[in-house]
Formats: C-alpha cells, structure tokens, sequence
C-alpha cells in the first residue's frame, strides 16, 4: 500500500509537470528528451535518441528547440547543434 501511493504520488507530479511543460509551449519530443536528459544526464546525441524514444534524426532539432526555451545550455554558445 505505501508502495502504491508513494508511486501514485510520482506519477502525478509527473503528470503535472509534463502538463505544466506543455502549457509553456513544449511538445512530445521537447518534454521526452528534456525527461531523458534530467534522469540519466549529459548524453551523446545518439543515446538521447536512445534514452528519450525520439528519432535521431529530430535530436538536433529538439535540442535546439530546448536551447531556446532556455530549458538547456548549448556547449557551443554562439551555434546551434549542426
């Protein structure tokens, strides 16, 4: 039982959360690599791809889109990701 609601409990700030990113603008993949990303930390592109179950060959894309969102830091500050 405590189990249970501790788990309940997780997935709804979860949920809260996702819905609470989608309200600034955010869309699946954004909020799926930005998850990825929190849990498991700086990863090579391929392995966000991995990681988050979006398509390599959108990474890129969303990344720069979270750099925008100011939601990530560019480790190249005056370029986007190529």
């Amino acid at each position: 039982m405590f189990l249970l609601s501790t788990l309940t409990i997780i997935m709804s700030l979860s949920d809260k959360t996702k819905k609470a990113m989608e309200e600034v603008g955010l869309g699946s993949y954004e909020i799926k690599v930005y998850i990825s990303l929190l849990e498991n930390g700086s990863m090579a592109a391929s392995e966000i791809s991995k990681q988050s179950n979006v398509p390599y060959s959108k990474i890129y894309e969303v990344l720069n889109s979270l750099v925008s969102f100011y939601f990530l830091t560019s480790p190249f500050p005056y370029r986007k990701f190529p």
